[in-house]
């Protein structure tokens, strides 16, 4: 080999040596907020633990809720014309209703059910329409149908309009029941329970069912009212007019003046008994007593409220159903009532031993 070739050789070995992989290769450049976290390890450290703690409190504070609130515009219309068969309901006032109401902007869908003595249209708009103008228009359009209903003196009463909300929804319903415990001792409870709960923070409402108050009745005697000759309507309203306080306005004198006032009402079951109903020819008065039973009980029965637990017996019961406030969190108003219900079972004169919930 001659000189030239062996110096060839040695320069070609070198270039390969030269680029050896790995040698020499450029670095990447790091971002510098990287950097900057990664030489600063204890604010790194604090950081991550600050957002950590954020969403923590952020979890148990917010208001927590299965079924959150929809805003869609719904309403109900009640329409009640006492004594009166279903078939002329709807012919007469479920139908005029009907015609305003499916002419109206942004309307979804509306549904409606006659029944013995009253109708219900339930109406519900589309998501996207403004809930206050739908409203109000629904509104107007019930006051422009009750031109063509039938009078109100035929005893038909002024539809009654009713906004819907899902916040309307009991968010709880409790079941008073107990062994031994009749409708009437359960009713007089759940008054209690009632007032109670509605105390409690973000409770709106609280709805009985099943419960049934005292009343005082009065059962006329058609013989008796025939043979004396007097009108059920006689009673009627000698029952309404003795039963009113009226004020007989300020009596003054030079030394003292009075406001004069006349208690009317009933007091006891012995006053409504005395009541003078009528004079007949021979002067004689006709008290109530005469052509009317009066007692007092419970009112007439329309919910029937009744629980099995477990496989046992039905036994008579009364619901409450708790109503929360709007925006408020449902979890914690069902803590807060369950805690004041644990309350109450501690206080003899409201809980009546052997009922539970």
């Amino acid at each position: 080999m001659n000189p030239q070739e062996l110096s060839q050789s040695s320069v070609a070995s070198g270039s390969v040596a030269d680029v050896k992989p790995g040698a020499d290769s450029p670095r990447k450049a790091v971002p510098g907020w990287m950097e900057f976290f990664f030489t600063r390890q204890i604010f790194a450290i604090l950081l991550c633990f600050m957002l950590l703690m954020g969403g923590l409190m952020g979890y148990f504070s917010m208001i927590k809720e299965g079924d959150p609130e929809i805003k869609i515009a719904r309403a109900m219309i009640t329409t009640t014309w006492g004594g009166t068969d279903a078939e002329t309901i709807e012919n007469q006032v479920t139908d005029k209703l009907e015609e305003e109401i499916k002419n109206l902007q942004g309307l979804d869908d509306f549904t409606s059910a006659t029944f013995n003595s009253f109708s219900i249209i339930n109406v519900a708009f589309k998501a996207e329409a403004p809930v206050a103008e739908s409203i109000q228009e629904l509104r107007g359009k019930v006051d422009d149908a009750e031109s063509e209903l039938p009078e109100e003196s035929t005893g038909r009463e002024k539809p009654n309009f009713e906004q819907l909300s899902q916040q309307d929804t009991p968010v709880l319903t409790l079941a008073l029941s107990g062994e031994g415990l009749d409708t009437g001792l359960l009713s007089q409870v759940s008054e209690d329970l009632q007032e109670r709960l509605e105390s409690v923070k973000n409770v709106r409402e609280v709805n009985l069912g099943g419960q049934r108050d005292e009343v005082i009745h009065v059962q006329m005697i058609p013989s008796r009212l025939t043979t004396l000759g007097i009108a059920a309507t006689q009673v009627y309203d000698a029952i309404q007019e003795g039963n009113i306080d009226r004020s007989w306005d300020l009596v003054r004198d030079d030394e003292i003046g009075a406001q004069v006032r006349l208690y009317g009402r009933f007091r006891t079951l012995e006053d409504l008994k005395n009541l003078p109903v009528t004079r007949l020819d021979d002067s004689r008065i006709v008290r109530l007593s005469e052509v009317a039973e009066v007692y007092q009980g419970l009112e007439r029965e329309t919910q029937r409220a009744f629980l099995s637990w477990e496989g046992s017996e039905f036994s008579p019961t009364i619901n409450l159903e708790v109503v929360k406030v709007a925006g408020s969190d449902t979890i914690q108003v069902i803590e807060d009532v369950l805690a004041e219900m644990e309350l109450v079972k501690q206080d003899p004169n409201i809980w009546l031993h052997g009922m539970d919930y």
